[in-house]
């Protein structure tokens, strides 16, 4: 039998059992049937930044951040025009996400401003190492170029047999979530096979890691700030090997030692699945941000209990996607509308279908004007009931 499911009361006490807030089967089944990943990952004590009695928090795995169920996605926010993400703020939005591919570095100069009107310490800031796997490819594609025909077509071949081989582009498991999402996998995996063969040349090491430090040096320059509370590296993770880059942990604790940031994260909009199984496996990893929403959710639900109980810190995105693009499949609206049903619009069914999940502390939302902001945050005081699917 479905239960009435209340946001403010879900919300306010936090994760607790899944019996109790009837959530979808499928959480309370997992929860009880998996066992933790075996990782070494430190429980931080319960960390507070600008709480206010409205807003609704969640723990950010065991880096004990008290996170705002709903976050600013600042990619889409003018960055001359942000006084309404002010108002989020003022009513207890504590987190916003960034890089510096959003807007050619304008994403990161707003979040400067917003923090030098709000002050640093009411907001958890994320950002990403955007150039991570664009200089991966770039010295990759330097070394392919430069490889007779033949050698190309093989390793192409190769690419191409993994990809049908793993089944990352079967419909159903992936979709396209932006304009060259579909690029992703076959250069993914061709950079992949590239560096398999080609792995002695190491040339471009210490090249590779100065573009990673100049990279976060001139992100944290432009959000004014010494340091932030998540870098996300890769920035859109193509495959789960791309986790294990040697490079990536080394940078990680060497931006960490010299106190730029203080956790670490992975943002993936492909084979999240087996992505999220591989961050929550990987210690040095402390978060992740995956799109995740009604459409992705059935391959994923598993995961995210086992990632959860890793100690993983979960922030989503891609919520409301589903919904938004052209052409939208009319299985997708019937999906949501059988799973939540209440006075909602169809974006805000989409993030209470997400803030339903019990192992995800809240996701961002792209609050490019003041509508969009209010419509959204509006979810976290309505009432709705939540239906198995």
């Amino acid at each position: 039998m479905n239960k009435e499911f209340n946001r403010r009361k879900f919300l306010k006490s936090g994760v607790v059992g899944a019996a109790a807030l009837g959530l979808n089967p499928v959480y309370a089944a997992s929860a009880s049937s998996t066992s933790s990943t075996k990782v070494n990952r430190i429980q931080h004590d319960p960390k507070w930044r600008n709480k206010q009695q409205d807003m609704r928090y969640r723990m950010l795995g065991a880096t004990g951040m008290m996170v705002s169920a709903i976050g600013i996605g600042g990619g889409n926010v003018p960055v001359n025009n942000y006084e309404y993400i002010l108002e989020a703020i003022d009513r207890g939005v504590n987190y916003i996400d960034t890089a510096h591919r959003y807007g050619k570095g304008n994403s990161e100069l707003m979040v400067g401003k917003i923090l030098k009107e709000v002050g640093r310490d009411k907001m958890f800031v994320a950002t990403k190492l955007s150039g991570w796997k664009w200089k991966i490819d770039e010295y990759c594609m330097e070394i392919f170029n430069n490889l007779p025909s033949s050698d190309q077509a093989q390793l192409r071949k190769k690419s191409e047999d993994l990809i049908e081989k793993l089944g990352v582009s079967q419909p159903g498991y992936y979709y396209s979530l932006f304009k060259a999402h579909d690029n992703e996998i076959p250069s993914g995996y061709l950079t992949y096979v590239i560096r398999q063969e080609y792995a002695h040349l190491e040339q471009w090491r210490s090249a590779f890691k100065s573009e990673m430090h100049k990279a976060i040096n001139e992100s944290l320059s432009r959000m004014e700030t010494d340091y932030v509370d998540i870098l996300h590296a890769p920035h859109g993770a193509r495959m789960p090997e791309e986790l294990e880059e040697p490079l990536i942990r080394e940078v990680f604790e060497e931006i960490k030692q010299q106190g730029k940031a203080r956790f670490f994260g992975a943002s993936f909009h492909s084979d999240m699945t087996n992505i999220l199984t591989k961050a929550a496996e990987l210690s040095y990893y402390d978060v992740v941000m995956p799109a995740y929403n009604i459409v992705s959710q059935g391959s994923m639900d598993q995961a995210l209990v086992k990632a959860a109980e890793s100690g993983l810190g979960i922030y989503g995105m891609k919520a409301a996607k589903p919904i938004m693009d052209d052409n939208v499949p009319s299985w997708r609206m019937e999906k949501l509308n059988a799973a939540v049903t209440g006075d909602l619009s169809l974006p805000q069914k989409c993030y209470a279908w997400v803030l339903n999940n019990p192992n995800i502390a809240g996701c961002v939302s792209a609050m490019s004007n003041k509508d969009i902001l209010e419509e959204n945050l509006a979810v976290l005081d309505k009432d709705y009931k939540i239906n198995p699917i």
